[in-house]
């Protein structure tokens, strides 16, 4: 079972409560006190106390956030943020900078949770409390870094979330807090996991077919994954096997392709003319196949 927790940021006034669960486990991979990804300085690398004494400065300074995660007054679990300045020592910088990717406005570079408070959903709760601070303090492109902490290339741990028939061959999964989207046509699929546990339990989650009417099930030119917008609507696209979809203001969408030549369900377009070309009709269809997958693409829910 998860835990509702409250939500605060590291602060001069939380510090004792930051620094009570850092101790708890004796300063973080001995004695790092989580100033790894902060710039390089003198009092930088000076053991347990030094680092503590160095942390305390940065937070003080205003140069040092992160989300904290209470249980009552006791701090149960921090997530880490900064802009690139504050921040820049990720791991692989050298690659990454020699890329030239333009620099997010924030990054998330740890997240910690006590011992005792582990496998109980508490991850995603001090992880949407950092994105939280951040839209407070002005928001903007945030970046997180997952680490292959044991170098062997795969994850350190696999369980899965749902099994059900219906889930054949899934073009996309997307996860937004605690709902999972699983574009599994002819369905677009949400599972709410109610109780952040991380599996699902129909007695307690919620499943709910948002949208249904997607052709081309098993094939890779269906519907694909949902993405989130910086307005927070989702979008999706979906390819050209065809489609018609009916959305929750009751406006019914309609895709066409090469792959499915004629409409889904009624339709007043028309495709030929009687001095129209076989050739041109073929064309004019898939013309009007890409138009559509493009306006799906873009479609807001």
């Amino acid at each position: 079972m998860s835990e509702e927790l409250t939500i605060g940021a590291l602060t001069p006034e939380t510090w004792d409560a930051f620094a009570a669960l850092v101790e708890r486990h004796n300063g973080i991979f001995g004695g790092c006190w989580c100033i790894y990804f902060h710039p390089d300085c003198a009092e930088r690398g000076q053991g347990y106390e030094g680092n503590r004494a160095l942390k305390r400065t940065l937070v003080e300074k205003g140069e040092a956030h992160a989300a904290l995660a209470f249980d009552g007054d006791r701090a149960v679990a921090w997530c880490e943020f900064g802009t690139p300045e504050e921040l820049p020592n990720i791991h692989h910088r050298k690659d990454y900078e020699s890329r030239g990717d333009p620099l997010p406005d924030y990054r998330l570079t740890c997240l910690f949770i006590d011992k005792e408070y582990r496998r109980r959903g508490i991850s995603p709760q001090v992880l949407q409390g950092a994105l939280d601070l951040i839209a407070q303090a002005g928001g903007g492109v945030v970046e997180g870094y997952p680490q292959d902490t044991t170098g062997g290339g795969r994850a350190d741990s696999v369980h899965t979330f749902v099994r059900e028939p219906a889930l054949i061959a899934p073009l996309g999964v997307a996860v937004f807090d605690n709902k999972i989207v699983v574009s599994q046509p002819p369905d677009l699929i949400v599972y709410t996991d109610v109780d952040r546990n991380q599996r699902f339990d129909p007695a307690v989650d919620t499943r709910e077919v948002l949208l249904t009417g997607f052709q081309g099930i098993n094939h890779d030119h269906s519907l694909h994954s949902v993405t989130v917008g910086p307005d927070g609507k989702w979008m999706f696209n979906s390819g050209n096997t065809g489609a018609a979809f009916t959305d929750r203001s009751n406006k019914t969408l309609r895709i066409l392709g090469p792959y499915r030549p004629s409409p889904v369900g009624r339709s007043s377009f028309r495709t030929t003319r009687p001095s129209t070309p076989a050739s041109a009709v073929t064309m004019a269809r898939v013309r009007r196949g890409i138009h559509g997958a493009h306006e799906s693409r873009w479609h807001q829910m």
